[in-house]
């Protein structure tokens, strides 16, 4: 039994050092993934979704009814498109992007290494 929760615990350490470990990101960066990843599942449902705002357009209460298989149609798509898969793609094609633009600013500085990270603000925000 005690080599069963070595082996779990040595294979969780084993996990943890393959991992590529992200630096926290800020509420404001939260939130524009967030929008990227509505903007990808709403750009990809366009037609479902307009299909159901057409039924729901001219009606009131009526809609939770004379539209609901629009509406599952809609939120099937959103599911199959609105991934944990798809919003870590997008997580990592937004870090990569604000990565890049680090890299742009200190080529841009001249700063090689680590010297003057800290006077880099990526969100273009007045530093106090």
């Amino acid at each position: 039994m005690a080599t069963d929760n070595q082996h779990d615990g040595d294979s969780a350490l084993a996990d943890l050092n393959h991992r590529h470990v992200e630096l926290p990101l800020t509420m404001s960066d939260e939130h524009k993934i967030h929008d990227k990843f509505t903007a990808y599942s709403r750009g990809m449902c366009q037609p479902e979704i307009a299909e159901f705002s057409k039924c729901s357009s001219t009606r009131t209460w009526s809609v939770m009814w004379a539209c609901r298989d629009q509406r599952n149609k809609m939120m099937e798509c959103v599911r199959a498109h609105g991934t944990d898969e798809a919003r870590l793609r997008i997580r990592r094609e937004y870090i990569e992007e604000r990565e890049a633009k680090y890299a742009k600013y200190l080529e841009e500085k001249g700063v090689a290494g680590e010297e003057s990270k800290s006077s880099w603000n990526p969100m273009g925000q007045k530093q106090i």
